[in-house]
């Protein structure tokens, strides 16, 4: 995946099929850093579904930590010719308005993951810089 040269890459989660990007100055993935997650489990699922595993995502890892999150828009995107259920949700972290771009696709029923992260107020302008690029170079082509 591209992703530009004042990004940095954090590959040390990937024995457990994480894989970070951040932007300038972050250096985790902080709820209101500007990042982007590749994830997989890794492990063929033949009942899973996209749905329902976007919004299982959604909830553990935005609305579980955040009550007063709320989605403003779902959809389906097609990267790495895998079809994506996506959605974005607005969150609140330490007093600022974050936003979270999420999808959720089946590569051969194995789930695959991506979540865009930025402060609300900037995410139209790193969608726009960052964020567009970074997904639609994304090369999905093989599970683990």
């Amino acid at each position: 995946m591209f992703y530009p040269p004042d990004w940095t890459v954090d590959d040390s989660r990937a024995s457990d099929g994480r894989v970070y990007f951040y932007g300038p100055g972050v250096d985790r993935p902080y709820d209101n850093g500007l990042w982007v997650l590749i994830a997989t489990t890794g492990i063929r699922d033949p009942n899973a579904n996209v749905d329902v595993l976007r919004d299982q995502y959604f909830k553990e890892q935005i609305k579980d930590g955040h009550p007063e999150a709320a989605i403003d828009i779902d959809r389906q995107n097609k990267f790495s010719g895998i079809t994506f259920a996506s959605l974005g949700a607005t969150f609140n972290e330490a007093k600022e308005l974050c936003y979270a771009y999420i999808g959720l696709g089946l590569n051969n029923q194995v789930p695959w993951r991506f979540r865009l992260n930025s402060i609300y107020g900037d995410y139209d302008d790193n969608l726009e810089a960052y964020f567009n690029d970074m997904i639609s170079s994304l090369n999905i082509y093989a599970n683990p």
